[in-house]
């Protein structure tokens, strides 16, 4: 519902457009994590992976445009792979202070990673198919995965 002529405005190039979409889809989940309780702040993650604001079929066009230009794009590539190094950081530093006391065999970059795989592709098949499951099941498959490794919320 923009106009080409104002988008071209405020953006000089396709890749200026594209890194400023990207930073603020992803900026949403950042914002949204605050606790210093690593419990807490996968209980935030997995929240903010799928309240109104991140979960809709709206999103679903411009996330899967920007994960096709990630590929081919080497400004975007770099943005994508230092926010994702953030994003999965911050969930297994949580999971290794969890692990610290309650789980120490726990290879927590391991199941860092499938936590983000798990949120990514629940999503996805949610815009695709939002009629094969609700959000708060998507919820309780994410807990429901961190706790078969020994996380309990």
């Amino acid at each position: 519902g923009v106009s080409r002529g104002l988008i071209n405005h405020h953006f000089k190039t396709k890749d200026e457009l594209l890194i400023c979409i990207y930073a603020d889809m992803t900026e949403h989940l950042v914002q949204n994590v605050h606790s210093d309780d690593p419990h807490q702040k996968l209980v935030e993650i997995v929240e903010t992976s799928f309240d109104e604001h991140s979960f809709n079929r709206s999103n679903l066009r411009a996330w899967l445009s920007i994960w096709g230009e990630v590929a081919n794009n080497n400004t975007l590539n770099h943005l994508h792979r230092s926010r994702y190094h953030r994003y999965k950081e911050g969930i297994a530093e949580a999971l290794r202070e969890i692990a610290a006391t309650d789980k120490p065999d726990m290879v927590t970059d391991s199941v860092a990673r499938q936590l983000i795989a798990l949120i990514d592709g629940l999503w996805l098949e949610h815009c695709l198919h939002s009629e094969s499951f609700s959000l708060a099941t998507a919820k309780k498959d994410c807990y429901r995965f961190l706790q078969s490794h020994g996380v309990n919320l």
